[in-house]
Parts: structure tokens; C-alpha cells; sequence
């Protein structure tokens, strides 16, 4: 997950099926913040498109479930880790 800050997408913006192509754009250019990151995979996983897009996001959805920082239904669990951006 990268470490700059998005210029496109406010911090506070919620992820739509509208704007989901712009923060997948913005993922794979490193330019989300680990937030923002999680919260896109929050998404992914609780539309079912983490299992629909490449490899890649869902072998990342299913490492974070598995390691507990986001449940099967999405909910991130903040108190498993340590965000500084």
C-alpha cells in the first residue's frame, strides 16, 4: 500500500461503484495512503469485487481477512494496526 497522499479523492470521500475506477486507478499509481487502501479493500470485499478483478486483489482481500483487519462482511478492524498517514 503506498504512502502518498491522493489529490484526486479527499481523505474523507466514500467509495462508490461511481468513483471506485478512480481509487483503483489511484492504488495502482501508489498514491493512496494505507486508509485509504484498507477502506478500497473494505469495499472490495463487501461488494464481492475483491474475487471479480484480477489476482492480485483478491489474494491481498483474502491475506487481510486472514490476518484480521478486515472481517468477510468488510468491517475493518482499526485496533490490528498502526496507521501514520
Amino acid at each position: 500500500m503506498g504512502g502518498r497522499v491522493m489529490h484526486k479523492i479527499s481523505k474523507s470521500k466514500k467509495i462508490t461503484s461511481t468513483n471506485l475506477a478512480t481509487y483503483l486507478t489511484e492504488y495502482e499509481k501508489g498514491n493512496l495512503g494505507v486508509r485509504q487502501s484498507l477502506k478500497l479493500y473494505s469495499f472490495l470485499i463487501k461488494t464481492g469485487l475483491a474475487w471479480k478483478l484480477q489476482g492480485k486483489y483478491g489474494r491481498l482481500a483474502n491475506q487481510l481477512v486472514s490476518d484480521g483487519v478486515i472481517d468477510d462482511s468488510g468491517k475493518i478492524n482499526w485496533k490490528k494496526i498502526r496507521v501514520y498517514d
